[in-house]
């Protein structure tokens, strides 16, 4: 009999668990290649008025955001190109750089949907390798507490 389930990536339990350590493993890689578009940007731009920094967002979780270069309260905060500050500090760029800024920011954005999509999906098998280890656990099921 054929599972209904048998679009999902990984099949079975086993393969839920097998799936959760390679997307842990993407994951590590997606946020290495964050802080090295991060440095590179940071080398090739060293006197830029706002860097790429990989840090945590309570709503977007880990990514590359902007942030300004002064030392005010303002710049430790964080916004994006697209947003009112980051059209307002691409009109102040030479053409050059905010062609530079556009594109590091255009990486920097399919890093951030790449490390989102795979964190999202590692979230939701751990909850569903948790509760089926729970009700196996519960109700001494253990062809699905293996693997």
């Amino acid at each position: 009999m054929k599972s209904p389930y048998a679009w999902l990536s990984f099949g079975s339990h086993a393969g839920a668990k097998r799936r959760r350590r390679e997307l842990q493993t993407e994951c590590e890689a997606a946020l290495l290649e964050m802080r090295q578009l991060q440095e590179t940007f940071r080398s090739r731009y060293p006197n830029a008025p706002a860097w790429l920094t990989v840090s945590h967002r309570a709503r977007s979780g880990r990514g590359l955001w902007w942030r300004m270069r002064a030392k005010s309260p303002q710049a430790q905060s964080i916004f994006e190109l697209s947003g009112e500050r980051g059209r307002k500090l691409l009109a102040t760029l030479p053409p050059a750089l905010r062609a530079a800024f556009l594109d590091y920011n255009q990486h920097a954005g399919l890093l951030n949907l790449a490390y989102t999509i795979r964190s999202l999906e590692q979230q939701r098998i751990d909850t569903y390798v948790e509760r089926t280890e729970a009700l196996a656990q519960q109700f001494g099921d253990k062809t699905h507490s293996r693997g």
